[in-house]
Order: C-alpha cells, then structure tokens, then sequence
C-alpha cells in the first residue's frame, strides 16, 4: 500500500473513531443527566467549567511544537514528556487549591469531591500531551482513533457510574 493510500485509510480511522468517541460523550451525558437533579448538574456544570479552564493550559503548547519538529532524540521526548505531566499534576494542584475558595464562593460542600476528581482529570490529560503527539508525527490514526475511543469509553462509564 502506497503512502497517500494509508494516509486515507489512517484518515478514515480518525475520523470514524472520533465519530464513535464523541456518540458516546453524548450517550453519556444524556445518561448522566437523567439520573441527576437540577442541582447536581449546576455542580457538576461548576466543576467542569473550572477544570475546561486550566486543562487549556496543558501542554503548554509543546504537543504542536512536538509535532512540528523535525528530529527529536529519546531523551528529548522523555523530557518533554515529564515536562507535561508535572505541567498536569501543577494544573492538578492549582485546581486542589481552588477547591475551598469555589466551595466557599458557591457555598456548596459537595463540589468539592466533583473538583478533586476534575484535578485528577487533569493530571491524566498532562500524562496524554506527548505519548498522543508522538502518535500524530508519526502519522499513527488509527492508534490514535483507538485511544480517543477507549478514552471516551472509560469517561463515559465513570460519569455513570459516579452519577449513580
């Protein structure tokens, strides 16, 4: 198989794969908020909102330069990698600290577990940065495709699960 031909084939992957990721983002919402009240989703809406915040700063923007490189050795992307997942666990902590202030402010106890989960949310996505990037260089869709997919699998379930 050429090289345009497995570009195609890799594209295809992607973008089924993203397709079937984000059904079962949606399946699981709806899931999620059926068996919630009003209130618990306005707290959950909460703690995504502060954690969509900082996940923006993930990466620190190495995962496009990662791509964009033209070499990189072993060692370059290991650091990379340990500079993304204690950029996650930083991200993490700022959330932690945030916890008591946004308990507080919104003077609801019980956002504060919805919180210290979204922060561990955050240290998985700092660990994702460059193993996903690596991927992307490489031209490696259908991995990739694999990933998002369990990925969402694995949120959607533990949305539900947590809901219940």
């Amino acid at each position: 198989m050429d090289g345009q031909e497995q570009i195609k084939r890799g594209m295809l992957w992607l973008g089924s794969a993203t397709l079937a990721a984000r059904l079962l983002d949606v399946g699981a919402t709806l899931v999620v908020v059926s068996l919630l009240s009003k209130e618990q989703v306005g707290l959950a809406s909460l703690a995504l909102s502060a954690c969509a915040i900082l996940e923006s700063l993930s990466g620190l923007g190495i995962g496009s330069a990662l791509v964009q490189a033209k070499e990189l050795s072993r060692d370059e992307e290991s650091s990379l990698f340990w500079i993304t997942s204690a950029g996650g666990v930083g991200l993490g902590l700022i959330l932690l600290g945030l916890s008591p202030v946004l308990t507080a402010t919104y003077e609801q106890a019980r956002l504060g577990p919805l919180l210290w989960a979204s922060a561990l949310k955050l240290v998985l996505v700092g660990i994702s940065v460059v193993p996903m990037q690596l991927l992307s260089k490489r031209l490696q869709f259908r991995e990739i495709g694999t990933v998002q997919t369990l990925s969402s699998l694995g949120e959607g379930v533990t949305k539900i699960v947590c809901a219940f």
